[in-house]
């Protein structure tokens, strides 16, 4: 379906992604297992729940990249490859299905409003996942009803 919005909510202990045309959720911890191997090379060795059953493996770093003291998050690359993961959980990892619109709601850091800095952080993200729409909104939840008539600007 063209035009399908993405809701995406995030804070340092949960991403909740839904979209207007898909009625199972992605739900997930925003936590991501990086595995050095012996050659020194990182890969992402697990996401979500799986990943903070790997704490204490040997060679394995924990991070959340929607963690951070002052800021909504702290490391683009990892929160890519996160939305990624769960994009792809509920499309697959090609599909025309994917939603163009995309809203990100940030739940946490947000007193004050975004920075200039963080909003351009949520725009690159959102593109960088397929989002040719994008908006980052800041209030209370979104009913599917809201997210469907949400009005992106030109």
């Amino acid at each position: 379906m063209f035009g399908a919005t993405a809701y995406i909510r995030f804070d340092p202990k949960q991403i909740h992604i839904t979209a207007t045309n898909r009625t199972a959720p992605f739900i997930s911890l925003p936590h991501i297992a990086i595995e050095e191997h012996s050659d020194g090379k990182k890969i992402i060795a697990a996401i979500g729940q799986e990943a903070k059953t790997m704490i204490g493996k040997n060679r394995v770093q924990i991070v959340n990249p929607f963690d951070h003291l002052r800021l909504i998050a702290d490391d683009f690359v990892l929160c890519e490859k996160l939305l990624i993961h769960g994009m792809r959980s509920m499309y697959g990892a090609f599909s025309f299905n994917a939603p163009s619109k995309i809203i990100f709601h940030p739940k946490k850091q947000v007193e004050g409003g975004l920075s200039d800095i963080e909003s351009r952080f949520l725009l690159e993200l959102a593109s960088n996942i397929g989002g040719r729409k994008v908006a980052v909104y800041v209030g209370s939840d979104l009913s599917m009803q809201q997210v469907r008539q949400y009005r992106f600007d030109p």
